[in-house]
C-alpha cells in the first residue's frame, strides 16, 4: 500500500541524517547531502532488465533503488553498519566515530526507511569490500560502485574483490579531483587527502579513475563525461564547508561546463 504524502514525510523525518537525495514518494524527497539523481542521468547503463545486480557501500541505497526501477530482478547492496569497520585514518578514528555517532542515526537506518517507502524489494546485507566473494554473495551481472573508492585504504584492492563477483558490468561513478584532472588531462595523478579532506584517501584525476579500473582486471567499454553531482538540501547541516572544499566546487564548475557541485565520472568495465 503507497503510502500518503504526511506519512511518508513523517517517516522521513525520522531519519537524522540523509546521504542521499531519494524521491521516496510523489513529492516527498529525502534532504540528502548529495543529489545523486542528476548522477543517474549520466551513468552509460547497460540494459539492466532481469538482470542481477549489486550495489556496494549502498548507505542510503539511493543505486540499488535505481537499478531495481531499471528492471533490474534482483539487487543486492552491501555496506557495513558497524562504523569502527570502515577505513578510518588511525588520527581521526576515534573523533569521527564519535561525530558519526551523535551526529547521525545508525547506519542503514536511511535505507529501511526509503525501502519501506518504496515497497522495494532490494536486500541489504552487512559486507565489507574487501570480503565479496563469490562464496559469500553470489555472482552479479552488473556491480555498481558510488564514491566509495576514495574513502578506502586500498582502492585497487576493493576494485579487485568486485572483479571476483562480476558477470558482465562494472560501473564506477567516482569523485575525481577537479585541479588535477584540468593540470593532468592524460597523466593518471592522484591525490593523497587523509589530514585534509572528511576521510578521503585517494582522490584521483579522471585519468587515474580509468587506470584504477583497467589495472584490476576490466576493459573500459564505455565513460561518461566530466560532471558535477550537486549538493543536496542537507548538506550545510550536516557537512562543514571549508575553504579547500569551496575551491573545488567552483574549479568542478569550469571542469563540468557550468555545473556546481562534485566533480564526478563514471567508468564502466567488462572483466577481463
Amino acid at each position: 500500500m503507497n503510502p500518503t504524502t504526511g506519512s511518508a514525510r513523517d517517516r522521513v523525518s525520522s531519519v537524522k541524517a540523509w546521504y542521499h537525495s531519494i524521491e521516496v514518494a510523489p513529492g516527498v524527497i529525502t534532504q540528502g547531502a548529495f543529489d545523486t539523481r542528476v548522477a543517474a542521468a549520466h551513468v552509460p547503463w547497460p540494459d539492466l532488465t532481469g538482470k542481477r545486480c549489486l550495489d556496494v557501500g549502498t548507505f542510503d541505497g539511493f543505486w540499488a533503488f535505481e537499478m531495481e526501477r531499471r528492471g533490474a530482478r534482483d539487487v543486492v547492496a552491501t555496506d557495513l553498519s558497524d562504523q569502527t569497520q570502515w577505513d578510518w585514518p588511525p588520527a581521526e578514528r576515534e573523533l569521527g566515530i564519535a561525530a558519526m555517532e551523535r551526529d547521525r542515526a545508525p547506519v542503514g537506518h536511511g535505507f529501511s526507511v526509503a525501502r519501506d517507502l518504496l515497497e522495494s524489494s532490494v536486500t541489504r546485507i552487512d559486507c565489507n569490500i574487501y570480503d565479496l566473494h563469490p562464496d559469500r554473495v553470489g555472482m552479479f551481472d552488473v556491480v555498481f560502485c558510488g564514491d566509495l573508492l576514495l574513502h578506502l585504504r586500498d582502492p585497487i584492492r576493493a576494485i579487485s574483490a568486485m572483479a571476483s563477483v562480476c558477470h558482465e558490468h562494472l560501473i564506477s561513478c567516482e569523485s575525481v579531483d577537479p585541479w588535477l584532472t584540468f593540470a593532468h588531462r592524460r597523466r593518471p595523478v592522484v591525490a593523497f587527502n587523509i589530514g585534509i579532506g572528511p576521510r578521503q584517501w585517494w582522490v584521483p584525476n579522471a585519468a587515474a579513475h580509468r587506470n584504477m579500473i583497467a589495472a584490476s582486471g576490466f576493459s573500459i567499454d564505455a565513460l561518461s563525461p566530466l560532471f558535477a553531482v550537486p549538493l543536496g538540501t542537507g548538506f550545510d547541516q550536516h557537512h562543514k564547508s571549508s575553504r579547500l572544499h569551496r575551491i573545488k566546487m567552483q574549479a568542478s564548475r569550469l571542469m563540468a561546463k557550468g555545473q556546481h557541485g562534485g566533480l564526478h565520472q563514471v567508468v564502466r568495465g567488462r572483466p577481463l
